[in-house]
């Protein structure tokens, strides 16, 4: 392994370490629901994968192109680093900032917000990892 692989690899398992402490790991959300924890586990596990599928991309850009129109066609791993981790850790302060239990007004009806944003984000992440393994992209850090 070269000496940079080692540091992106080091500061990806910081940020990855980061983003857990900010929504209070994912064993320990002050509040969460098992399935809270769960969804968060399960989002994580798909950016990751995501994240690795992009850096991918970064690195072979005479064979693929990004479709994430902030990152651009053939972005930097640098930039797929910086965007990924940053995405990562919004997710988890969103998670944590949404409430359990929200009342709908007009209809009276309660629902999650959280596992709401959950249950979306993951399905967004799942589509895009299975878009990108269909067309061959492994991802490895």
């Amino acid at each position: 392994m070269s000496y940079s692989a080692f540091w992106i690899r080091m500061a990806c398992g910081m940020v990855f370490w980061v983003a857990m402490a900010v929504c209070g790991s994912i064993y320990g959300c002050a509040g969460w629901s098992a399935q809270e924890k769960a969804g968060q586990a399960v989002y994580t596990a798909l950016h990751l994968a995501d994240w690795a599928q992009t850096r991918q991309i970064a690195a072979e850009p005479e064979k693929y192109h990004e479709n994430n129109p902030y990152l651009g066609e053939h972005p930097s791993t640098g930039k797929v680093d910086l965007y990924m981790g940053a995405t990562l850790a919004a997710h988890c302060v969103v998670s944590d900032l949404l409430p359990h239990k929200w009342t709908v007004p007009l209809i009276h009806k309660k629902i999650n917000p959280r596992a709401l944003w959950q249950y979306l984000t993951i399905g967004i992440e799942a589509g895009c990892v299975a878009s990108n393994y269909s067309l061959g992209l492994r991802g490895e850090f």
